[in-house]
């Protein structure tokens, strides 16, 4: 999976969930692509700690700055 691919993903998951726009910024896509290789359920789990890290924070959008908080959260990237 490439970070196009990736992005399409996030964006497919979060249609599927009811969202109606982008919340993720393509520095964050790029960021999160980076971190996972496009593996899909390291893809997953690490944008469920950005969103929570983003809404922790009264944010609607995630940034590069959530999904880099996620990524020293998540367990398997410390």
């Amino acid at each position: 999976m490439n970070l196009g691919d990736t992005a399409d993903y996030i964006t497919a998951r979060l249609n599927e969930a009811g969202a109606t726009g982008d919340i993720f910024t393509s520095d964050a896509r790029g960021l999160l692509f980076e971190a996972t290789q496009g593996t899909l359920r390291d893809i997953d789990r690490i944008a469920d700690l950005a969103m929570a890290a983003a809404a922790d924070a009264n944010q609607t959008l995630v940034d590069r700055h959530h999904v880099a908080a996620a990524i020293r959260a998540d367990s398997i990237h410390s």
